[in-house]
Order: C-alpha cells, then structure tokens, then sequence
C-alpha cells in the first residue's frame, strides 16, 4: 500500500521558493502541464521555513538565489540543520541566473543537491523534477 502511494504523482509535495511572481506563474504552469503536483510557494526563504516547519515534508525544494528577507544561501543553511531528517534531507535545488557567479562546487558546499540555471525553460524543468522523483523512488524501495 505504501509504495501505491509513493507512485501516484499526485501525492508529490513541491515547494517552491521564489520572489517573482511571473516566474512562479510560469513554473507552476509548466509543473501542472506535465503532471498536477501538490505545488507551494513561498516568496522568501523565511516564508519557506514557515511552510517547511507547518506542513508535511515535501519531495523537491527549488530554491532562488536572490531574494528580500531571506535568500536562498541562508535559507538552505537552516533547512539542513533542521532536526526532522525528513525535511533536512529533502532534495533542494538552486535556481538562479548567475549561476557563473559560483562553481558547482560552490552550489554543493552551499547544501544544495543540483543547480537550475535561469531563464526557466520548460523541457530542462520537467527533466530535473523527473530526475529528482525518479531517484526519490529508486531510494525509497
């Protein structure tokens, strides 16, 4: 029973942390066109850790990099020293469009598990969620 619900995709929890709200539009239109996903947004780091802390753990975290109150850098910092390893140890990916700034490297010493570079496109999107889910499942049998 348990792995039935592990493979319906409706049951997969995606936050997403971003302050445009154009690009939130965008993502959730491309998550939803592919497959309707349980899909939050937080448009801080700060709002994200309320929703993180709130509600149960999510699947997938996509985390901007650049964002008032509390950018993604410090925000992924307080999700892995969380104290449920549920929510510490999510999959949480950087988004952002200075990805030159930094080396890969840089991104995982950071705690993220991959990098999303910006502008959103949609085939890259649904690739990296899938690839996500894919090795969420793979693990969880």
């Amino acid at each position: 029973m348990n792995n039935e619900k592990k493979d319906d995709m409706s049951n997969i929890r995606i936050l997403i942390i971003e302050d445009s709200l154009p690009v939130q539009k965008l993502t959730k239109t491309i998550v939803d066109f592919h497959q309707k996903h349980n899909t939050v947004f937080a448009n801080n780091g700060k709002v994200a850790l309320e929703h993180i802390n709130s509600l149960p753990p999510f699947n997938l975290i996509l985390v901007d990099l650049d964002m008032p109150v509390m950018g993604g850098e410090e925000c992924i910092k307080l999700i892995r020293e969380l104290d449920d390893p549920n929510k510490a140890n999510v999959t949480v990916v950087a988004c952002t469009g200075n990805a030159k700034e930094y080396t890969p490297e840089q991104f995982k010493d950071m705690g993220f598990d991959d990098l999303f570079v910006k502008p959103i496109n949609a085939q890259k999107l649904l690739s990296l969620i899938n690839k996500t889910l894919d090795e969420e499942r793979k693990t969880s049998l």
